[in-house]
């Protein structure tokens, strides 16, 4: 083997490191970019940590706000539910009324009617009688 040669080995021996020292710094690259997202990531968990907590918080107040003014809206559906009893109970009474009035004129109309049956009754014996 020549000299030559050697230097061809040489020199393919010195592409392949070159290539492999291209290769660590890709590698490193790609590590420094995965601990930019662990970074990146923990911030997030952080950020969304906070989140939860000033929702936590906020959801608190509104439960707070719901108790104190429960009482308020209570008693104005009472009020309302008192008031809507209160009409039909007058609207039930108005009925009861009508009805009432209904037989009494049905009762009348019996009356009535009989009075007409007694006097058809007779009218027709008359003339029964008359034949």
């Amino acid at each position: 083997m020549g000299s030559g040669d050697i230097t061809k080995e040489y020199d393919k021996l010195d592409r392949i490191l070159a290539e492999l020292a291209e290769l660590r710094g890709i590698m490193n690259g790609f590590g420094n970019e995965q601990a930019a997202m662990k970074s990146d990531l923990a911030s997030v968990k952080t950020r969304l940590g906070s989140v939860e907590s000033r929702f936590d918080a906020f959801e608190a107040r509104v439960e707070k706000r719901l108790m104190e003014t429960k009482p308020i809206w209570v008693k104005e559906l009472d009020a309302k539910i008192d008031n809507l009893h209160g009409g039909m109970q007058k609207g039930f009474l108005e009925l009861t009324n009508r009805i009432d009035e209904l037989s009494v004129d049905i009762n009348k109309m019996r009356g009535s009617q009989r009075g007409f049956d007694q006097r058809l009754g007779a009218l027709e014996s008359q003339q029964h009688e008359h034949i």
